[in-house]
């Protein structure tokens, strides 16, 4: 097998990986499909898809790359909020 196979068969096993550690409850609440975890206190971008079911396809990872996300799948942004935005802020150092 070469290389590039490898990579490709272990970004697929990644992607299954991610997929089965997803939680569909998050402190009392029901989000089917929910692609991120809720962790111990909550998650925020659990919560994001929550209330924005329509965003779950297109939003990956951390929050801080959701805006850049957004651009790319051709979702409005801007720095005025308007009913059913979500706001996304510069992360911390280190994810903290």
């Amino acid at each position: 097998m070469n290389i590039r196979l490898l990579f490709i068969a272990v970004f697929l096993i990644s992607l299954v990986t991610l997929s089965v550690h997803a939680d569909d409850y998050c402190k009392g609440y029901h989000s089917p499909s929910n692609p991120f975890q809720c962790f111990k206190h909550g998650n925020c971008v659990w919560w994001a898809a929550y209330k924005r079911p329509d965003l779950k396809a297109h939003m990956h990872g951390n929050a801080r790359e959701w805006y850049r996300d957004a651009i790319n799948v051709g979702f409005p942004v801007g720095r005025v909020p308007v009913k059913g935005s979500i706001v996304v802020f510069n992360g911390l150092k280190d994810d903290k």
